[in-house]
């Protein structure tokens, strides 16, 4: 995910500044400690992946990968019928964010609530809850046809 940001280009601009400023310190003698900190600063800025330097620098518009691969998710989660939930959150191997996916896709969890499940059984909990709920309303709606 190598796109041109001018954004980016300027902050780039601005860690090549802030290292060239480190080199005057230390030809004008500054204290080691300074000069030190401002390696490590200018260090710890060049690691930084392209997500990470978009929220640094506000550029909202940029999505981490796993904010990616949780929207994909929960759009496929949208289309699941409750024989495949059940089957998905039966696996022992499932991650958290699918897990999340399928709350929030499928039953419309909003995303801040994820917090409220501290643990991955809690939410695997959940999930089983709402797949009973739902299987009770649709036996309730077909007895109700039925009368």
């Amino acid at each position: 995910m190598s796109e041109q940001n001018p954004r980016n280009d300027d902050f780039k601009k601005a860690v090549r500044i802030i290292s060239s400023q480190r080199e005057q310190l230390r030809h004008a003698d500054a204290p080691q400690s300074i000069i030190d900190a401002l390696e490590k600063i200018v260090s710890h800025l060049n690691r930084l992946p392209p997500h990470a330097v978009n929220r640094l620098i506000g550029n909202a518009g940029q999505k981490s990968p796993k904010q990616e691969r949780l929207e994909q998710q929960i759009e496929r989660a949208k289309s699941l019928s409750i024989k495949e939930v059940e089957r998905i959150i039966e696996r022992s191997e499932i991650s958290r964010l699918e897990l999340e996916a399928i709350a929030i896709g499928r039953f419309e969890v909003p995303k801040g609530s994820m917090r409220s499940f501290t643990n991955i059984d809690l939410l695997r909990e959940k999930l089983q809850t709402f797949v009973q709920n739902e299987k009770s309303h649709i036996a309730i709606s077909r007895l109700a046809k039925d009368v």
